[in-house]
């Protein structure tokens, strides 16, 4: 299987893309490129003015931190760094790879280009943030 194909399977697995249709898939694929992240580096870090990217965690886990206090775990299918894209504030939290991440990286005009053009990935991002938002209240 080619490397574009295998990218578009597993976008397709991933919650945030699974409504997609495929020529959708093969969009996204096609702007992604990927980076290996080694255990314990920052991938973002909370306050910081960072803008350059958005990752999809594609494999391994990052744990989420504010303030010194871990919030969260993620895993493959989550989205790092989108808010800072969307409102060009500081980062929110810190996240640092617990394990050895394979990321899928939007430049910040293809995540945004991908949101102008596919209203259903900009439903579900909303619907995440609103869902970090309510986790962040209890």
């Amino acid at each position: 299987m080619r490397a574009k194909d295998t990218r578009i399977a597993q976008l397709h697995n991933m919650e945030l893309f699974r409504a997609c249709r495929p020529k959708q898939l093969a969009r996204i694929a096609g702007v992604l490129t990927e980076a290996a992240v080694p255990a314990g580096d920052v991938l973002t870090h909370e306050g910081a003015h960072e803008h350059e990217q958005c990752l999809v965690i594609a494999d391994g886990e990052a744990t989420v931190s504010r303030d010194g206090v871990e919030l969260a775990t993620l895993g493959p299918g989550a989205l790092v760094g989108e808010m800072a894209l969307l409102d060009h504030g500081p980062r929110s939290a810190t996240v640092t790879a617990l394990s050895p991440l394979r990321v899928l990286v939007f430049d910040p005009h293809e995540f945004v280009a991908v949101l102008d053009s596919m209203p259903s990935v900009r439903a579900h991002l909303l619907g995440v943030l609103v869902g970090r938002l309510r986790s962040t209240d209890t």
